[in-house]
């Protein structure tokens, strides 16, 4: 039995095609499901999407575009990108008489891609009430963890080497610290394996770093030099030169990021809008 859609036949290979494109990102929705419920209902969407893809390329075969120029573009970049149009046509397993065809092909898709520009620039722009709603009920997102500013000086090790001089002459690098013989900075510049910028690592938050590095800086206070301490990467000596305490950022800082985010809701709005209309219309038959 064949799928039909406003007259135009959906090929059963291209059914079969959709559910493998789509098998990855539902098979935990249909984890609970019988095997046979669980095609079916694979199926069942495959159709689906097939269907609003065959009236998005219906709808766009009708509208009057003129995209000649973008269409021709759009060619000489494909062939020029595959090194030649005899390797163009030889990557898609066709031959030169195939060209009117395949300029088709690029003529559709440019309508798509024309219609679906049209349909989204049409949604509305985000309200303030809008954007200041969303804000409001997804304050969480908008939390700036917990951050340190942090420099080191490091020694490298290969994981589980050991090496007593490397620890060592961090030993006496330390003693000249705290002795306040000159600034750490000029220090890290002299003796670290990551000396750019005096070692300056600048700000990270929690799970940023290795775990035995940020347990270190997170325990410090503004100003204190650790020991000498070992982490994967190897030793260290580290310095905390700030901390900013967590905080919420407040709308304004994120009233564009959220602009854009509606923005987009509101573009995929209104393109489901426009297919469940033409969906609703349309002839969809199996036979």
């Amino acid at each position: 039995m064949s799928m039909y859609v406003n007259g135009e036949i959906v090929e059963d290979t291209l059914i079969s095609e959709e559910m493998e494109r789509m098998r990855p990102q539902y098979e935990q929705v249909f984890a609970n499901m019988e095997q046979t419920e669980r095609e079916n209902q694979l199926k069942q969407w495959a159709k689906e999407n097939l269907t609003e893809q065959f009236i998005l390329k219906q709808e766009a075969d009708k509208r009057d575009y003129d995209v000649a120029e973008e269409v021709q573009k759009t060619y000489s970049d494909l062939i020029e990108k595959a090194g030649g149009k005899d390797k163009f046509f030889e990557e898609r397993g066709l031959d030169k008489s195939s060209e009117d065809e395949v300029l088709k092909d690029i003529e559709l898709q440019t309508k798509i891609r024309r219609l679906v520009s049209e349909i989204q620039d049409s949604a509305d722009a985000p309200t303030f009430e809008e954007i200041e709603d969303y804000y409001q009920g997804s304050k969480e997102k908008f939390v700036i963890p917990e951050m340190v500013r942090a420099s080191h000086i490091v020694k490298h090790l290969a994981p589980g080497e050991e090496n007593d001089e490397a620890y060592e002459e961090l030993q006496g690098v330390l003693e000249r610290i705290k002795n306040g013989e000159k600034d750490f900075a000029e220090f890290a510049a002299e003796y670290s394996e990551c000396p750019d910028q005096g070692g300056d690592l600048g700000y990270f938050a929690r799970g940023k770093m290795v775990e035995d590095f940020e347990d270190i800086a997170f325990g410090m206070e503004v100003g204190e030099v650790s020991e000498v301490f070992r982490t994967e990467f190897g030793f260290h000596i580290a310095k905390v030169t700030d901390r900013q305490p967590e905080r919420q950022c407040g709308l304004d800082e994120v009233k564009d990021y959220i602009e854009n985010q509606l923005q987009e809701q509101k573009k995929e709005e209104a393109l489901e809008k426009f297919l469940d209309k033409h969906v609703k219309k349309a002839s969809i038959e199996e036979k």
